[in-house]
């Protein structure tokens, strides 16, 4: 099914590609076009995103500055007016998530997915719009993908099972991460910050000379990430 929604995206924009350069080069005459037929090219990779990114909030504020770039062309608001308005309905997106939200504040760890990489298992956790807290109390860890949007995440992995070094790749956009280190482990820290940080508040006595490593990697995108 993925694959046949990704064909079918990829034939779409080659004809549009296509008709666009005959258009550019004269071959063709502007009868194909519409007043702000190029917004296509942000509306419809949005609408594949939200049948196969098991992300959800990008392709819907993608979705949603593309629509109204679209109507912007067509003269029905002001170009102005385009960053105004989806900004409050970023707002009010927010505020709705925040009263309707599912909210799991325990989770049971073994019934997270995980995939297979480099021989070790990936615990898989995604949230949007909620909030997550996974004890990994006597739990094997061998790293994890945390996946956020508009939540919040709590890892604790002070009594974890830690056999070798491990790590733990963010993507999270305006969520908030905690991880709860054990005191005898390494960390090393290596997140693309945009409007947001990653801080190790750990006490000065960790043990930096620690035989294991766990690193923290990934993208963090107007969120924080607290390291204990």
């Amino acid at each position: 099914m993925k694959r046949a929604t990704s064909f079918t995206l990829g034939v779409f924009l080659l004809i549009v590609g296509v008709l666009w350069l005959l258009y550019l080069l004269g071959v063709i005459t502007n009868s194909f076009v519409f007043d702000g037929w190029w917004t296509l090219f942000i509306i419809v990779p949005s609408l594949y995103g939200l049948f196969t990114s098991p992300r959800k909030v990008p392709p819907y504020l993608g979705l949603g500055i593309g629509i109204l770039l679209l109507l912007a062309a067509q003269d029905v608001i002001p170009y102005h007016m385009v960053g105004k308005l989806f900004l409050a309905v970023l707002i009010i997106v927010i505020g709705l998530s925040l009263i309707l939200g599912r909210r799991k504040p325990t989770a049971d760890v073994d019934s997270l997915t995980q995939v297979s990489r480099d021989g070790k298992d990936i615990k898989q956790i995604a949230v949007s719009f909620g909030e997550q807290k996974l004890n990994f109390d006597n739990q094997l860890f061998q790293g994890a993908d945390v996946n956020a949007s508009f939540g919040t995440v709590q890892l604790d992995l002070r009594h974890a099972t830690i056999p070798a070094d491990a790590v733990i790749n963010l993507d999270c956009a305006f969520s908030g991460i905690t991880i709860l280190c054990p005191p005898d482990i390494n960390l090393q820290i290596s997140t693309s910050n945009i409007l947001g940080g990653t801080s190790d508040k750990r006490a000065p006595a960790s043990n930096t000379a620690a035989a294991i490593t766990l690193y923290i990697t990934g993208n963090v995108v107007l969120s924080g990430v607290d390291i204990l």
